[in-house]
């Protein structure tokens, strides 16, 4: 308990010596050691029962004002003070520290257990300041659950360097006592990653890891180690090391969550990573072990797809003669007028109520509501989405329905939903979709969840499911289990994926409506092509809602607009000072707006300008993908430009090697074009005028009779293709 300081030290034994400290706001323990002494004469613990036998993973956040090690574990309270403890170097950064430790003895192996026990931390055996932080044990096999198959290939190197990657000329395999292991030697301190080892392996997105390894260097120095994808944008999750000169045992527990963007990652080509170049000397490592920890909850489940305990509240059985507009509206069009061209995910089909699109049928002996995506007979499509947004919501229960899903190259059904919140935008409302799936793996479904993180950007996270046939054969149950802890997603009963809702997914402690819908293309299934099947047709049963008997929630939390929309503040700037003067074709209300993975830019005015007064900057934090864009309040029409130019001016620093430039259309058609392919004009002091051919636009894919996006600005990327942090100047925009 009070695992993070905040009540200060209740719950904690501690010396004297042992304080609380703050930093911006967050508490810590603080223990200043001014004589070196016994490790357990400076020491700080909490007394808790442990399970006889049983594995835990205890895992704390530390540092040091000095490189110096400490002693961390759990074990009895009582003599003979039998414990199961780990030497842990720190090092002058805040690390986080996971340790594995089953409750028994590591010295003479008698069980640990029983009611009297205790978190260790022994902190006197070296001088210095030590500070923990967000100290947390839990059971392997209770809520963190067990641990998967080994992961790691040759993880002792006998093999020699047999599936690792590795850079030539500085890794080797090195020999002791008849032992094999890894050996790089760092002459010149560099990037961390310009010396490395890393292992392809597949990754399940979002899931959790625990890597070990064994390490030790001929000099007290650091590595970085863990998880990510081998590929651009290269999202990982990994930590700092400090090693020693004597071998000691590592272990990380890691999500497949990026830790800079928060964008979770998995797929069949991610990586075991050791990145040891930015210090010299030479670093050793051997026994590699990546295992994936079942979320499950050992013999006491989170949950069941049982409905015993719960009482249905609503439901829409689809027996009647027509959709209950009751409980359903219909959106319409292709999002443009909701401000999502092409429903923000570049979709093709326009969304009608006409009947031929969505009603209530007969499929066999089912009265059931039928969605139909159809080909219009002009090369556009038509389909339905029902949407029950402040008519029908949900907080929290089991909510199930049952279908049939079409399959077809370039289709995307879903029932999914969407937060009502009105503070706030997509995702900072919240996303639950419960089921989608996309038409060329009809035996695949997907969960996931959209949201803004504590660090205010944008993530997901979401698991896949593969069914024994396809969803097309047949009807199946799809269900989420929603509580304030954890949303537990079901298919025909069986757990498909778990999701412990975080303190910063606020979005998903607040009620959301449902959506139900075909889309035809998008970013997702892709276009139809020539062996797409039209019509097709999702088929839903019923709709229904069941609430936790004798279950009353805590009220909802108030929306925070800085902090649940990505970015937190955007900034202010007047776009009228990016165009040039006189230039008004791009249409009337212009705005700017944001997405990205943590990399969108913040915007302002600036003073250092071509045409006028004052430019538009964008400052773009860097670490990830991202841009921002001007739209308008109507699209416009750009065909008298087809035979001219987009020109306009820009300053950015030498770093940046390519930028995209992109506009998009009410019809979802959109062109990216980039700066690498163009040549500049030098305007002085630092600015360039750019010259791209609309023909070049139309080309790359945009419709210009119908321009909802003009002009952005995206990814700004190095020579090496990272993403740095950069301020970019844009003036006197136009077409000619």
């Amino acid at each position: 308990v009070n695992g993070g300081f905040d009540d200060g030290l209740n719950g904690w034994v501690a010396s004297p010596v042992v304080t609380i400290a703050d930093e911006d706001g967050n508490n810590y323990s603080s223990t200043s050691v001014t004589a070196a002494g016994d490790a357990f004469s400076v020491n700080i613990s909490q007394i808790l029962p442990l399970e006889e036998g049983a594995e835990y993973v205890l895992t704390f956040r530390a540092r040091a004002t000095q490189a110096r090690s400490i002693i961390a574990g759990i074990g009895f309270n009582f003599a003979p003070f039998y414990a199961n403890v780990e030497e842990v170097a720190l090092t002058t950064d805040w690390q986080n520290v996971s340790l594995t430790l089953a409750a028994i003895d590591d010295g003479t192996g008698e069980p640990l257990g029983g009611e009297n026990n205790r978190i260790i931390f022994d902190l006197g055996a070296a001088v210095g300041d030590v500070h923990i932080d967000d100290v947390e044990l839990s059971v392997v096999g209770g809520d963190q659950g067990g641990l998967g198959d080994e992961l790691a290939e040759n993880a002792g190197f006998d093999n020699g360097l047999t599936g690792w990657v590795a850079t030539d000329g500085i890794v080797s395999i090195a020999m002791e006592d008849g032992n094999s292991y890894a050996s790089a030697e760092v002459t010149t301190a560099g990037d961390a990653f310009s010396v490395n080892i890393s292992q392809v392996r597949a990754l399940e997105l979002g899931a959790r890891y625990i890597l070990s390894f064994d390490a030790r260097a001929t000099v007290d120095r650091s590595i970085i180690a863990g998880i990510g994808l081998n590929y651009s944008p290269f999202f990982a999750n990994v930590e700092e090391v400090a090693l020693t000169t004597a071998w000691q045992s590592i272990e990380l527990t890691l999500d497949a969550i990026d830790d800079g963007s928060g964008a979770a990652f998995g797929d069949e080509n991610n990586r075991i990573i050791f990145d040891l170049g930015a210090a010299v000397g030479t670093v050793h490592i051997d026994n590699v072990s990546l295992r994936q920890v079942a979320m499950d909850n050992g013999g006491e489940p989170i949950s069941t797809a049982s409905l015993d305990g719960y009482t249905l509240v609503w439901s829409d059985e689809f027996n009647g003669a027509a959709i209950d507009t009751n409980n359903w509206g219909f959106q319409l069009g292709d999002g443009t007028a909701e401000g999502i061209p092409g429903w923000g995910n570049q979709e093709l089909q326009i969304y009608t109520a006409d009947p031929a699109n969505a009603s209530i049928g007969m499929d066999g002996d089912d009265s059931v509501l039928m969605i139909t995506a159809l080909e219009d007979g002009s090369g556009g499509y038509t389909s339905a989405r029902l949407n029950s947004s402040g008519l029908v919501s949900a907080r929290y229960g089991k909510i199930v329905g049952r279908m049939k899903l079409p399959e077809t190259q370039g289709f995307w059904p879903a029932f999914w939903m969407l937060g009502d919140a009105t503070e706030v935008i997509w995702p900072g409302i919240g996303e639950i979709d419960i089921m989608e799936l996309t038409g060329d793996r009809p035996d695949k479904t997907l969960h996931t969840v959209h949201y803004v993180n504590g660090e205010q950007q944008y993530n997901f996270i979401g698991r896949d499911f593969f069914n024994d046939e396809s969803f097309s054969a047949g009807y199946n149950e799809f269900m989420i289990d929603w509580t304030p802890d954890y949303i537990t997603w079901y298919v025909n009963g069986e757990q498909a994926f778990q999701l412990e809702i975080r303190d910063d997914m606020l979005e998903f402690q607040r009620s959301h409506h449902f959506i139900l819908n075909i889309a035809v293309g998008g970013t997702l299934p892709g276009s139809p092509d020539n062996t797409s099947v039209f019509p097709q047709t999702m088929y839903v049963d019923y709709v229904r809602v069941y609430e936790r008997d004798g279950f009353t929630p805590d009220p909802e939390p108030a929306v925070d607009a800085g902090e649940e929309t990505i970015g937190g503040s955007a900034g202010v700037a007047d776009i009228a000072q990016a165009l040039q003067a006189g230039f008004d074709d791009f249409g009337t209300g212009l705005a700017l707006s944001r997405f990205g993975a943590g990399g969108e830019p913040s915007w302002s005015n600036s003073d250092d300008a071509i045409d006028g007064t004052q430019s538009v900057q964008f400052a773009y934090p860097g670490g990830a993908f991202g841009g921002a864009w001007i739209t308008n309040e109507t699209a416009v029409d750009l065909t008298l430009y087809s035979g001219g130019n987009l020109i306009f001016a820009i300053k950015k620093p030498a770093v940046v090697a390519n930028l995209e430039v992109k506009l998009e259309g009410a019809d979802a058609s959109a062109a990216s074009m980039f700066l690498v392919n163009y040549t500049s004009t030098d305007l002085g002091n630092g600015w360039e005028e750019y010259r791209i051919p609309v023909a070049d636009i139309v080309a790359a894919g945009l419709s210009l009779d119908q321009v909802s996006i003009p002009f952005a600005l995206w990814n700004p990327v190095d020579a090496d293709g990272n993403f740095p942090e950069v301020n970019i100047l844009f003036d006197s925009i136009r077409m000619e």
